[in-house]
């Protein structure tokens, strides 16, 4: 197995989004309440665009 590195693209938000989601919903178990957590994944929570079009919003793979 080996890991690469690269900066995401535009076209790549909604699946950041959905992978955003789900780490929130995974690391706030036992926390905070359901609720609670999917008001900050709605509110809170989000992919900085800014980062992709500057290309410092990196994605890390794994490959092999």
């Amino acid at each position: 197995m080996s890991l690469s590195i690269r900066p995401a693209a535009l076209d790549e938000t909604s699946v950041l989004l959905e992978l955003i989601a789900l780490s929130a919903r995974g690391l706030s178990a036992g926390y905070y309440t359901p609720a609670e957590t999917e008001s900050a994944i709605k509110y809170v929570f989000g992919v900085d665009t800014q980062l992709i079009t500057d290309q410092t919003y990196l994605l890390l793979r794994k490959t092999g």
